[in-house]
């Protein structure tokens, strides 16, 4: 949904520099703290791709603040659809020279990803941040409150 629709919906003033307001906030989003060097310790030995459920201009202020450069970016805009959309997923798969059960899928949503990778095979860890109650229609492989809980000796993240 854009912005303008969303305001929309819920009966709320719009201004045209609304837009670039909210884009220039998301554009400063940092991961966790964890992340980049985990990511660093993971890509040594695994491709990374990042599907993100977002445009191109968006999701290239975040990445600049990952401390690795995936080998794949894959957006919501890339592939004409959005999570919880299976075509985001296969999209980015066959951009990636890659089948379901090749990959891992670490995530933060259960439905927009874990949904996604229950119904598609796919191997999935859920980083439950928030502390949320598990939706039992979707069995992730994996379940950690962060990805601290990735072991640090090794290159996997295999609990």
């Amino acid at each position: 949904m854009s912005i303008a629709a969303a305001k929309a919906q819920h009966v709320l003033s719009y201004d045209s520099d609304d837009n670039q307001i909210l884009v220039s906030h998301l554009l400063k989003i940092s991961p966790f703290a964890e992340v980049p060097n985990i990511l660093t310790r993971l890509q040594s030995k695994y491709r990374i791709g990042v599907i993100s459920n977002t445009d191109d201009d968006i999701i290239s202020g975040s990445l600049e603040t990952l401390g690795v450069s995936p080998d794949y970016v894959i957006t919501a805009q890339q592939a004409g659809a959005y999570k919880p959309n299976l075509r985001l997923f296969q999209y980015a798969h066959a951009k990636m020279g890659v089948s379901a059960a090749e990959t891992i899928h670490v995530a933060a949503s259960q439905e927009l990803d874990i949904s996604v990778c229950a119904t598609m095979d796919i191997r999935s860890i859920w980083v439950n941040r928030r502390g949320e109650k598990k939706d039992d229609r979707w069995t992730p492989f994996g379940s950690w409150r962060t990805l601290r809980a990735c072991p640090r000796k090794s290159t996997t993240c295999n609990s």
